[in-house]
């Protein structure tokens, strides 16, 4: 490896002849892995063309292979012309739902969808539109979805992605991975495409709170838009589960992460609300601490008041 950048290309061409027909093993192999990452990069074109084509049939084997799957990513990233990324997305592209759900394939589609050309990923595009919910709430699946929310510009596949999680998005955010679709749209999406998708939790905010995947989305949701901070405000002070939102193991972090983030008259309210149902506790620990927490945020006089109350 250390010498190949001081190799004439003659020569690099001759290992390239005699390794040619056992690519796909070395590939593969614990320590040859490592030479043909880099031995790819020092191949002229032609050779480079030849070398996919070696390990063509063995392409999707070596992507979901647990060594293997490395030096393909690798060679993904060093990929320049078109028919070098149409041998690569010829050859996955049957095997795409195989990819897809494999700890190791899921990365080099990931790869695939960075480094490649709209035009080249469109099988990828294509299955995950088709196959939107099976993959947002499975542990590989999620990956790709995350890379195609963020990354495609395609505007009827945009489109598409923005209704399914609009009519899907009260399940996805309860999930263990699913949620991660509304965490990628919230802080990456356009602010009036947000608020379509959040405003399928409006009125379910103190629910959603208290639940263990939904109370981490709700957290990044009023982190990242004042007016999804309002919302979950608004309905937190009308709500008569407020008590019951302060003792919930997850509901707590977010009603402090909402005392942080508001001001104004807004934290006034929260704060107000908040105090008065300090004594719904029934916990003496517990009303301590929300004593403490709530005591910056609460006008002195008005804390005293009702404390001694």
């Amino acid at each position: 490896q250390n010498y190949l950048k001081n190799t004439h290309c003659d020569i690099i061409h001759q290992i390239f002849s005699e390794i040619s027909g056992v690519l796909s093993e070395i590939i593969s192999d614990s320590y040859a892995n490592y030479f043909c990452k880099r031995f790819f990069t020092y191949l002229n074109q032609k050779d480079r063309v030849d070398f996919l084509i070696a390990i063509q049939n063995s392409l999707v084997s070596l992507s979901v292979d647990s060594i293997g799957t490395y030096p393909i990513q690798g060679i993904i990233e060093q990929v320049g012309s078109k028919i070098e990324k149409k041998i690569i997305t010829t050859a996955l592209q049957n095997a795409i739902s195989e990819l897809c759900f494999n700890t190791y394939g899921t990365h080099v589609l990931e790869k695939i969808i960075c480094c490649f050309e709209e035009e080249f990923t469109t099988f990828i595009y294509d299955y995950v539109a088709n196959n939107f919910l099976i993959l947002a709430n499975n542990i590989n699946g999620i990956c790709i979805v995350k890379k195609v929310l963020t990354l495609t510009h395609k505007k009827e596949l945009h489109e598409k992605l923005k209704k399914l999680s609009y009519d899907n998005a009260l399940g996805l955010i309860q999930h263990s991975y699913g949620n991660y679709v509304i965490q990628v749209i919230v802080e990456n999406w356009e602010e009036k495409e947000v608020m379509e998708v959040v405003s399928q939790f409006e009125g379910k905010f103190v629910f959603l709170s208290m639940q263990k995947y939904s109370s981490n989305v709700v957290e990044r949701c009023i982190e990242k838009n004042d007016k999804i901070l309002s919302k979950f405000i608004n309905e937190i002070y009308s709500s008569e589960r407020i008590a019951e939102v302060m003792k919930n193991n997850f509901g707590n972090y977010v009603i402090q992460k909402a005392l942080k983030l508001s001001t104004g008259k807004e934290r006034t309210i929260l704060a107000e609300i908040v105090n008065k149902n300090i004594f719904k506790l029934n916990d003496k620990k517990l009303i301590a601490k929300w004593k403490s927490i709530v005591f910056p945020y609460m006008d002195n006089n008005e804390y005293l008041q009702q404390s001694n109350h």
